[in-house]
């Protein structure tokens, strides 16, 4: 995998990796070893919109948004005693569901609160890596952000062979200041 082989490339040319914030696809949980991973709360955010959208009908998402939005004054551990409070709550309503006529097997009533919440409970042991240093971020934006600038300035060399282009994203890299 090209995430494992950069990680192990990073270490061997001695550079000291002291956290990396993802975005969370699974491959990554996996790559990186014993160095610290933050899941990024912006991505994570993205994940729950998608499930539970951005302004919720039913209680229970927007509860949900609430221990979301709580986040910040907890720790790891109060967060998932948070969600499990939230989960207690409505558990009754979330084991419902029927029979689909269709495909003839069961299916939830509320599939898409389930899977936000266990997007949330999967991802919640690295939610909050940032706490325990000063150096990791909450989310990748700084990172996405040199990446969307680099790319404009791509675009407007779109002419480039493909050595020439490796030159000016060097430069790009090498000079953060330009």
């Amino acid at each position: 995998m090209a995430y494992t082989e950069l990680v192990k490339k990073c270490l061997d040319c001695g550079v000291t990796l002291l956290g990396i914030v993802v975005d969370g696809k699974d491959s990554f949980f996996s790559s990186f070893g014993d160095t610290p991973i933050q899941m990024c709360h912006f991505h994570m955010s993205h994940i729950l919109r998608k499930y539970l959208t951005k302004h919720p009908t039913l209680e229970c998402n927007k509860e949900l948004w609430e221990v979301w939005y709580a986040r910040k004054e907890h720790t790891k551990s109060t967060f998932t005693l948070l969600l499990l409070k939230w989960y207690l709550k409505y558990s009754h309503e979330l084991v419902q569901g029927y029979i689909n006529p269709d495909t003839n097997s069961w299916e939830y009533s509320r599939e898409r609160t389930i899977k936000a919440y266990k997007s949330l409970r999967r991802f919640t042991p690295h939610l909050f890596t940032y706490q325990s240093s000063k150096w990791i971020p909450t989310t990748n934006n700084s990172c996405e952000g040199v990446n969307s600038d680099l790319k404009n300035k791509m675009r407007n060399h779109n002419g480039l062979r493909w050595d020439r282009r490796a030159k000016v994203i060097h430069f790009y890299l090498a000079n953060p200041e330009n």
